[in-house]
């Protein structure tokens, strides 16, 4: 089962966090709307400006890592796709919260400020666009389940027909970067054209629009200050020597546009304010996290699923029905109905804090009814190919970005391209053991001109050849094209189909794997080198259980004691032991 840290609870155990150093906000006391912005502004303007770019993402990994796995990834608060660290950033922007367009761009101090830049899934990125913050009305037209674009309610937008809304649980945040960029930077030169100005009005108070700041209130208020913001504040003041205070002091922004805006300020009244965390998402067990509380799994027969890693109560809906209280933690799946069936399985918490329910972010679980008696290679053993003598027509391949880590998908789905079916995780060997649905799967067919690359999908089922048309794009054919392919000892593979039509590649910024002249991110090919076990899930067969004091499990499976020593799985005595599957995946039992 994977598990997550988030960057709060990695500051605290590594003793980051930092008191407001003392006397920082006493020029505030005694001020209230227009006066206290101004005040504000005068406290946290002064700072250390850190360069756009490399250095925002050395600095990102101080203010925006989450532990997965004991595996550092960035934090996105635009979508749910874990990058690792390791990997680099690839398919990732470095985004402002607030749209530097709305300046006109100008790589001014706000264009660098870390306190509303944040790591960010570039097509999350791309469809945020400069659109305003907003609360959609009906059905978005494209959501990513965090990140979401559609029509406004009445009464929003400004006049925009589209905006931008982000998961419940960082509204807040977003609310809070927005009320800092428009106190530290209300001078700025924001721009008057209409397509621009939705959310300010280009004064110095209010700045913000009413319906903005209204809005935003709202925001800050249903989402407030959790241990995460918190530590990243604190972090980010580490860097640039200030801190943003209406992460300091959450009622800050009711004093200067809110109900409390005739209030004289005291910062006496509103220190320590409470600080609260929302349940964490519900955890899948026994099933494969794809992304961040993303999680798939093939099942066959009657099963059951435990649901849990949070607190508060659990809430569950099968196929988009009613949430319902899910009794025990475990949730009854029945048998597959037939072969390449899906079930989608959406749960979150609540928890009480004060009086009032918080919820978690959104958990799905996608389930697919795979007969175990058909091919599957999800989970099987793939080996990174590094010799242009492991390109044979007798294997098996799989196609891999070679610095993001990006599996390519197995049909072009009407485009011009061949899309990301997902990310996968190569151990120190260069094995890889499990792989996303939808994963294209690649023999070499030898036409006497070169290898055409056969696609199916993981069941086997043929899609077709791929047939560059153009430069930047293919489609899958009967016949295919030709391509000279080699691998250096690096393990970078050229898929070369002549100077017309360029080379396979991936787009990190536009993830995609299409056919280019210029140069994008270099592939590698795995070959398959061991398919036994791969049939593995919930309620599959064969299973791994205890009957009296014997261990059954796949044929070629491994059992170890609590010492590491290797031992019968037959006539054990009580006690805890760990299999290991031909797969490489583990699982551990209890024999009573």
């Amino acid at each position: 089962m994977k598990s997550f840290m988030t960057l709060a609870a990695a500051l605290t155990a590594f003793g980051a966090a930092a008191a407001i150093p003392e006397g920082y906000y006493d020029s505030l006391n005694g001020a209230s709307g227009a006066e206290l912005k101004e005040a504000a502004k005068k406290v946290a303007a002064t700072h250390e400006v850190v360069a756009y770019g490399d250095a925002t993402w050395e600095a990102f990994k101080t203010t925006d890592i989450r532990i997965v796995d004991g595996r550092e990834a960035w934090f996105d608060m635009y979508s749910n796709v874990i990058v690792w660290v390791s990997s680099g950033h690839a398919g990732m922007n470095i985004e402002h919260s607030v749209p530097n367009s709305w300046w006109g761009g100008i790589k001014n101090d706000a264009y660098k400020d870390l306190y509303h830049l944040n790591p960010s899934n570039a097509d999350a990125n791309n469809r945020k666009s400069n659109h305003p913050l907003g609360q959609i009305d009906g059905q978005p037209t494209w959501t990513n389940g965090i990140s979401s674009i559609g029509a406004p309610v009445v009464g929003q937008g400004g006049g925009s027909d589209i905006v931008f809304e982000p998961a419940d649980e960082y509204k807040g945040d977003f609310a809070r970067a927005y009320f800092y960029v428009f106190t530290i930077y209300d001078d700025i030169p924001w721009l008057e054209e209409t397509d621009k100005n939705y959310m300010y009005d280009g004064t110095s108070y209010p700045t913000l629009r009413p319906w903005a700041y209204d809005l935003l209130l709202q925001w800050a208020e249903a989402d407030p200050v959790d241990s995460r913001e918190q530590a990243r504040n604190e972090a980010v003041s580490a860097i640039q020597g200030n801190r943003n205070p209406f992460i300091d002091i959450p009622d800050l922004a009711d004093y200067i546009w809110g109900s409390r805006k005739e209030v004289p300020f005291s910062y006496y009244d509103v220190q320590n304010p409470t600080i609260v965390d929302r349940p964490a998402a519900p955890v899948f067990e026994n099933c494969e996290l794809v992304a961040v509380n993303t999680y798939t799994t093939r099942w066959w027969n009657a099963t059951s699923i435990s649901v849990g890693g949070t607190t508060g109560d659990i809430y569950v809906s099968v196929d988009g029905g009613d949430y319902t209280l899910c009794q025990g933690g475990v949730i009854d799946i029945p048998a597959a109905a037939s072969n390449g069936a899906q079930m989608l399985v959406s749960a979150y918490a609540v928890a009480e804090t004060d009086g009032r329910d918080y919820y978690s972010g959104l958990s799905t679980l996608t389930l697919t009814a795979k007969d175990p008696q058909l091919t599957d290679l999800t989970k099987a053993e793939w080996t990174l190919t590094v010799s242009d003598a492991e390109i044979t027509t007798e294997d098996t391949y799989i196609i891999v970005a070679a610095t993001s880590l990006a599996v390519m998908g197995d049909n072009t789905e009407g485009a011009k391209v061949m899309p990301v079916a997902g990310n996968v995780t190569p151990d120190s060997e260069g094995r890889i053991y499990s792989l996303p649905e939808g994963t294209g799967i690649v023999r070499l067919l030898d036409n006497g001109e070169g290898y055409v690359l056969q696609v199916s999908d993981i069941y086997g089922e043929l899609q077709g050849c791929i047939e560059p048309t153009a430069a930047k794009a293919l489609r899958l054919s009967d016949e295919g094209l030709a391509a000279s392919i080699t691998v250096d000892a690096d393990g970078v593979a050229v898929i070369d189909y002549g100077s017309t039509f360029g080379n396979l590649q991936y787009n990190a910024s536009s993830p995609r794997f299409v056919n280019y002249t210029s140069n994008q991110e270099a592939l590698s090919l795995y070959r398959l080198t061991d398919a036994t076990g791969s049939v593995e899930g919930l309620g599959m067969q064969p299973e791994i259980y205890v009957s009296g004091r014997n261990i059954n499990a796949p044929a070629g499976s491994v059992v170890f004691d609590l010492n590491g020593r290797r031992v019968s799985a037959d006539g054990l005595i009580p006690g805890v032991y760990l299999v290991v599957t031909p797969a490489h995946h583990h699982a551990k039992v209890i024999v009573r």
